[in-house]
């Protein structure tokens, strides 16, 4: 289980530096990771130790999912929203550099 939450959280933090070094034209972002809404009301009805670890490791995502989101927003704009998702726009699109070339 140890193994499986380390790939996971690599993966997380691979997408993280892709956000941060390509900046995307556009962020599709899950409406509960802006308003932080995490609470589960599953919790009574499965509480078993299996589902708790499970629950768990899945919240803990969704935290650090919406940390990406809160160091990158600031670069986007709001276009719209859904009940399930909001879609951002990146303010001034990335522009890849060129080597400055002479002319002879």
């Amino acid at each position: 289980m140890q193994d499986k939450k380390r790939v996971i959280l690599i993966i997380l933090l691979s997408k993280f530096r892709v956000i941060l070094n390509h900046s995307p034209e556009y962020l599709f972002v899950d409406n509960d990771f802006i308003n932080q809404d995490f609470n589960d009301p599953y919790d009574i009805i499965y509480n078993t130790q299996d589902f708790l670890i499970e629950r768990t490791a899945r919240f803990e995502k969704y935290k650090l999912l919406s940390s990406i989101f809160d160091k990158v927003k600031d670069r986007y704009e709001f276009i719209e929203s859904s009940n399930l998702i909001s879609v951002y726009k990146l303010k001034i699109p990335y522009q890849k550099t060129t080597p400055n070339t002479k002319k002879l």
